[in-house]
Order: C-alpha cells, then structure tokens, then sequence
C-alpha cells in the first residue's frame, strides 16, 4: 500500500446495545417476531412479520429475544478536485424499532459505525480490486465481530423500560447498491449476488438457484492463481467474507432489492429509452407538454415520476403488444413499493413480471433493444434478473421499501461530507475529529429527539399537491395556481378559448360582492 490505513470505528455491538435501550424508542419496539392476518393471508410489511424472523426464533434457546441488525454502507468522495479521497461509511440500525420510525433520517434511528478509507494498492493494477475487496472484508471483520459472537452465544440487553433480555443479533438486511452487493456477496460482475445465475442466464425468465459455497485447494494469498480459479467460478477473489461466520445471516437473505436503483434508476436507463425511441423524442416530449394541470391531478417533474403517465403516452403510437410489456413492467415496479404484501398480492406482482416476458419479443421486434453499437438480441441485464428474487425476499423480510437507501444517502451527507469539509481536509485528524464530535454529542441525542420529533399523536394534514393548501380536516382540497398559462388575457378571450359564455358577466359580479368600494378592483 502507498500509505497505512487507519480504520476509525465503533464496536457494532455497543452500537446496536446503545440503540435497543435508547427511551426515545421504547413505544416504537418489537421484541418478538408475530403474525398479521388479512382475511386468511398472512401479511409480510415489517421483518418480524417475515418467515425469515419466525424460523431464527424457532432455532433460539425459549424465552430469548432477536436483535436483528440493518447496516447500510456507501462509497463516498469526501474531497473536491483535489486529494482523491475515497471511504467507505457503515451505518447500523435494528429491526426491533418499527420501520416506520427507523426509515426517516430525522428519527436518529441510525448510528455511525465506521470510517473506512478506500486504499491505493503498490500492485499491478489487475489485483487492485480483489486487494480492496479483501480490506473492506477484512475491516468489516473486525467492526462487526462482537455481534457475530452475539448471534452465536447471545448477550443481556436492557430494553428502553430497563427489563433484560437475553439477545441474538443475526444480520437483516443490508442496504446498498448493486456494486456493493457485489462486494459484499463476493462475486463477480457477470454473476447475481444472491443466486446462482451468470450473464448468459440474465432475463430468462427463470428463478435460479441460491448461491453455495464453492471450495478449491489453492492458497488465498497466490494472487494470480486464486483469481484465476475464482473467475471461472464467477466469484471475486474474497477468500473470507466477514458473514461467513455470523450466525443466521445468509446473503441470499440479507441482500435485498432497493427500489431507487433497481426499479427507478432501471426505467430510467432502459424502459424510458425503450419508449424514447419508438415515439420519438418530439412525439413524446409534446405528449407531456399537452398534459392539461387539472386540480387534484400530480404533475411531476422528476425521470423517475415519468412511470405515472408513460403508459398512457405511448398508447396508440406504438404497438399494443410493445405497450403491453410496458404496462407490466412499470405495473411490477409500482406493486414493488407498496408497504405491505399478501401471498397473493406477491403473486400478482410476479404475474405482471412475468407477463413483461411473454411480451418483451416486441421490444427486440420494434429494434428498440440497442446498444452502443446496434441492436442487442437479448435482455442479459442484472437488475431485470434481479426481479425474480423480489417476492422471495418479501417472504423473508418483508416490504423492500423499508430498506430503501433514502436513509443513508441523507446519513452521507450528514454525517460525512458536511463535516468534512468543515475541517482541516487532512484524512486522519479530520475523521478523529468527527468520530469526537459524534460521541459528544451522543448523550444528548436522546433529549433532542424527544423535544424536536414526536411519533405518536394526531395525523399530520400533508399537502400532496402542486401548490395548494388542504382543509383543517383534510377533506377538502384547494388548489392554487400562482403562475398562470395565459397573462393579460381579457375575459372575453378566456371566456372564447374555454367555451365558458358567462364567465365575464359572473366574473363582475364577484369582484362587486367581495370588494368594497375603496378596492382597486373597481374603476
């Protein structure tokens, strides 16, 4: 390595130990995995709702409880034109708070666990990546040690109302991009993380295998050798991933989809160029320009909103089996996020994919399936494999909204990049000096939370419109229209273009009923 590398951390276990005692959150806990009915169907939302809890509980000494463990990890540039600068931040937060409390960044549900710097290898540049890969294992290795012997041989743990509890801290979800995913799962890029599927098997339409372990007599530290042999098994050279002993954790499980990346981001990149390309970009720029604003009606803004209308926009310029696997993928996208699930609700969801299959021959028809350098006569792409696995993960862990990364984006910023650029830009006191901070301030975090967020009590009357104000009883919405389409129009042209006869004559009429005689209104 050019330089050491210093690994600025907490232990894990005090983390999750802190977390599950914190008062903030002791009406907000689970402590044992239970079952919600809807009609004669099990409902999978929250992880303790999921077989996954239910099966590890089982397997538990009586009486003891699970910790279950969320961490959350980014790649992060932490200077700006300037030092290359490069970390890794862990994130941890528990199950056992309701997911409604721990997805929002506010709730301080969640807990810095550890800075680790990206290092700069003095090797061939062809080994640079397994040696990263090999650290980062390495150094989750030793953050997260004390929970793994804690889902081994379990701890005492005091709940927020100070009872003991005999604990278990399996690891429940991991929440990052598919990159990481790759990291952490130890495989290639041409292999899915949590199966057994290879590029060539990308978009078959089939669910395959789970991943097993795969042995071969070579020495880990034979470099050239050992990653020869693991590219033909499709892995990545990672000869001791971190969970390989943390007892029920299992990638395959703990792995799960995140709806920004693998549904919005992947519209975006494929299904919206799909559409792009058989309208025209002018067709189906007007097609949105000719959306009339009408009161109670979302108008959206962002790529990713784009799925409310795109269906309705290609209707009838394309043709109907193309349109057809367009309505099943975003419909699959859109059943994705809901916050609960049904076994058959599950199975709708897997329908509408598997419909998107039996159609998406008219996309390659159409020669809408490009590339750089022409049409692609496949759909070998990750995420659409990565598809297959949604409905077993919700039979695992519930909903996959709950392990969005809209949490630890927000976190990065926080708790990395503002404070960094606040100090002196030198790595290894500038990180002292931040890991300083968050333990001063650690005490207080409890009173802060309770006096500056409360999440109990009334509903609070959202607006969810474009501009407007709702109701006090929030059942009657209004809707404002700051910026006009037409300006320094006469009535009489307003009156013409809508086909509204009396609205100058009742536009009169209520300027003299509600202004007084002093107003500007009158001439």
């Amino acid at each position: 390595m050019k330089e050491p590398i210093y690994l600025y951390w907490h232990d894990a276990l005090e983390v999750a130990w802190d977390i599950f005692g914190n008062p903030t959150f002791a009406e907000h806990m689970v402590y044992d995995p239970y079952h919600v009915y809807e009609g004669a169907e099990c409902e999978y939302s929250k992880w303790m709702l999921g077989d996954e809890a239910h099966q590890i509980q089982n397997e538990l000494p009586e009486g003891a409880t699970i910790v279950p463990v969320i961490l959350a990890s980014d790649k992060a540039p932490v200077t700006r034109m300037s030092g290359d600068c490069e970390m890794h931040l862990l994130f941890l937060t528990i199950t056992n708070i309701n997911s409604e409390v721990h997805m929002k960044a506010t709730a301080h549900a969640w807990a810095c666990v550890a800075y680790t710097l990206i290092p700069e290898f003095l090797a061939h540049p062809n080994f640079h990546s397994i040696l990263k890969a090999r650290m980062w294992h390495r150094c989750m290795d030793i953050m997260c040690a004390n929970l793994k012997v804690s889902s081994h041989r379990g701890i005492f743990m005091a709940d927020p109302h100070n009872n003991t509890h005999y604990c278990f801290t399996p690891l429940a979800a991991y929440t990052t991009d598919l990159p990481e995913q790759l990291m952490i799962a130890c495989v290639s890029k041409s292999a899915l993380p949590i199966t057994t599927a290879i590029q060539s098997q990308f978009g078959d339409a089939k669910l395959h295998n789970i991943c097993s372990t795969l042995g071969k007599n070579i020495d880990p530290w034979k470099i050239p050798e050992f990653q020869v042999a693991a590219k033909k098994q499709y892995l990545s050279g990672v000869q001791l991933p971190f969970w390989w002993d943390w007892c029920f954790s299992d990638p395959v499980i703990f792995l799960v989809g995140k709806i920004l990346h693998a549904c919005h981001k992947w519209f975006f990149d494929h299904v919206l160029k799909w559409c792009r390309w058989v309208l025209g970009d002018d067709e189906l720029d007007m097609c949105y320009r000719c959306q009339h604003k009408y009161v109670g009606t979302r108008h959206f803004t962002g790529h990713c909103n784009v799925q409310c209308t795109i269906v309705a926009a290609i209707a009838g310029g394309a043709d109907g089996t193309f349109v057809s696997a367009i309505h099943a993928i975003v419909d699959f996208i859109y059943r994705a996020q809901a916050l609960t699930f049904t076994t058959s609700s599950i199975e709708a969801m897997e329908a509408c994919l598997a419909k998107f299959h039996q159609n998406k021959h008219a996309i390659q028809e159409a020669g809408m399936q490009r590339g750089r350098t022409g049409n692609i006569p496949h759909f070998h792409i990750l995420k659409l494999e990565l598809f297959q696995s949604f409905g077993r993960s919700m039979h695992n862990v519930g909903s996959l909204i709950q392990y969005m990364a809209d949490v630890s984006e927000c976190l990065l910023i926080t708790h990395c990049k503002n404070l960094f650029l606040r100090t002196n830009h030198n790595t290894n006191t500038s990180l002292r000096d931040v890991l300083s901070a968050e333990d001063a301030t650690a005490p207080h975090m409890p009173s802060v939370v309770s006096e500056e967020y409360s999440f109990s009590g009334s509903t609070t009357h959202c607006n969810h419109f474009l501009q407007g104000f709702v109701s006090n009883d929030a059942t009657t919405a209004f809707h404002v229209t700051k910026k006009p389409d037409f300006t320094n129009k006469q009535a009489s042209y307003l009156s013409a273009m809508y086909h509204l006869p009396d609205l100058p004559m009742l536009l009169i009429s209520t300027i003299d009923n509600i202004a007084s005689q002093n107003s500007p209104f009158h001439s």
